[in-house]
């Protein structure tokens, strides 16, 4: 083989390799080595100890996690302080839902669950855009920690791990009592 053919095979394994290395990094969401604070703290609800740790700014601490780019105007936020009964609001993508809904779970800041529940969508979820959810979460028993998270999650029908996404964001938990709920014995 002549020099330019040799130089001609080198030029294009090497546009091989880029392409290769840019469509892993862009679809395989957990390359060891990534620094992004959301693939960092991806599978572990942050605790309060956690939390005093990151150094970064506030948009990222509102949410993080796989999914976090598949949340948005969600409430309440961070800077808010919820008690029992809760709702929660928001825009998720329609990859987050199945059947209409996808789960979240509260939890304090040991990773206790104090309630989960389901986020529903308001309009039709069968799209790759946002749409409106709603959900309510309620407990009756005051959390033992000062903050927690609340636990976005696709909903995965599969099981498959490949296809889990998580997002999570810090709360403040209200130090009153949460209302009694139907049933309850009020002395």
């Amino acid at each position: 083989m002549d020099t330019t053919k040799i130089s001609r095979w080198i030029k294009f394994g090497a546009i091989i390799l880029a392409l290769g290395a840019a469509l892993i990094s862009t679809f395989v969401p957990d390359i060891p080595g990534k620094t992004d604070l959301m693939q960092r703290t991806a599978n572990t609800p942050p605790t309060q100890n956690q939390d005093a740790n990151i150094q970064a700014s506030p948009e990222s601490l509102i949410i993080r996690g796989t999914a976090a780019t598949d949340l948005k105007e969600v409430t309440p936020t961070p800077s808010n302080v919820i008690q029992s009964p809760l709702t929660i609001t928001g825009l998720a993508r329609g990859t987050m839902f199945f059947e209409g809904s996808f789960p979240i779970i509260l939890v304090d800041g040991n990773g206790e669950t104090v309630d989960q529940g389901l986020a529903e969508a308001t309009e039709d979820w069968m799209t790759e855009d946002f749409v409106p959810f709603t959900a309510k979460l309620s407990w009756t028993e005051i959390p033992s920690t000062e903050t927690g998270s609340l636990i976005f999650k696709r909903d995965n029908p599969s099981g498959l791990p490949e296809h889990d996404r998580e997002a999570y964001m810090t709360v403040k938990f209200s130090k009153d009592a949460p209302p009694p709920q139907d049933g309850d014995i009020v002395d």
